[in-house]
């Protein structure tokens, strides 16, 4: 993935909310937060993006602070209680 396209796209950018169970409770309680970006093949994970040191921080903070924002006003609006992990 070039870390130019996803920079420059960051609209396409977006979280994904997987589910943190309890152990005791067999419950969720909570979520962790997922970059995830729309590429032209399909849906692809950051987290290679964001795991490459050759990458400039730049843009992976770019990049995390854009999908934190996106993946906070969701949450807000959905009442999705994220687990920050």
């Amino acid at each position: 993935m070039d870390p130019l396209e996803v920079v420059a796209n960051l609209n396409r950018a977006f979280p994904y909310f997987q589910p943190v169970f309890s152990a005791d409770e067999h419950t969720i309680m909570g979520y962790e937060i997922l970059g995830r970006y729309q590429a032209d093949t399909g849906v692809v994970s950051l987290g290679p993006f964001f795991l490459d040191e050759d990458i400039p921080d730049e843009y992976r903070i770019e990049a995390d602070n854009n999908i934190l924002s996106k993946a906070l006003e969701k949450s807000l609006n959905e009442n999705i209680a994220p687990c920050f992990l």
